[in-house]
């Protein structure tokens, strides 16, 4: 409340959370946190003009983020003692008072949401799964009282599943975003292979749908 509080006395109407990249699927499923896009996003994120803050722990940065962050108001915040950079403000995680640091990440970013410029965010949203924790996948392919793993073990000895594959990974510069992700799931299950997912790629799959019931 406090925080929701100080950010209103700065003119906002309150704290807009967003995940970009690998984390952004394990924050999302969960706490519900949306998320952005993946590797290659993250440009196109500060380029919104709507990202008051933008904290990067070590994997998956671009060092090209604190060029484009200059030119607009976005602050870059390093939380890991092995990304620091130069030009970004530096907070350090620390477990035992993560709280007092999460606080200082907010605050940072309240306090530079009156710099803002002109927004564009993209008028799109789309809708997607973004995972199970192992007790669930027991509990729904078999319920409460039953939770098993037959239904699956069933479908791999009658040949409906003919095996699995774990398919993780970023974006690369020199290809078209998305692409190989896609070209790759889409071929697995065409051959009846089911495929765990995370991260980017995961991210990848939900803007072709392919994150959903359907």
């Amino acid at each position: 409340p406090d925080l929701i509080k100080y950010a209103k006395s700065k003119g906002a109407k309150g704290i807009n959370l967003a995940g970009i990249c690998c984390t952004a699927n394990e924050i999302l499923m969960r706490q519900g946190i949306p998320v952005v896009g993946n590797f290659l996003s993250q440009e196109l994120a500060i380029a919104t003009g709507a990202v008051d803050a933008m904290v990067v722990d070590i994997q998956c940065i671009m060092q090209g983020i604190l060029a484009a962050a200059k030119t607009y108001h976005t602050k870059i915040i390093t939380t890991s003692p092995k990304a620091k950079m130069t030009g970004a403000i530096h907070l350090e995680f620390d477990e035992h008072h993560a709280l007092d640091v999460a606080k200082k990440v907010i605050k940072t970013a309240i306090d530079n949401f009156p710099n803002r410029g002109k927004v564009h965010i993209p008028d799109y949203i789309d809708h997607l799964v973004a995972g199970f924790s192992h007790e669930y996948i027991a509990y729904m392919q078999g319920g409460i009282y039953r939770e098993s793993f037959r239904p699956l073990n069933d479908a791999v000895i009658q040949g409906r599943i003919r095996g699995g594959a774990g398919v993780v990974g970023c974006n690369n510069p020199r290809v078209t975003q998305d692409d190989s992700h896609i070209q790759i799931v889409k071929e697995l299950i065409g051959n009846d292979v089911l495929v765990v997912t995370t991260g980017c790629n995961a991210i990848a799959c939900a803007k072709q749908g392919l994150l959903t019931p359907e």
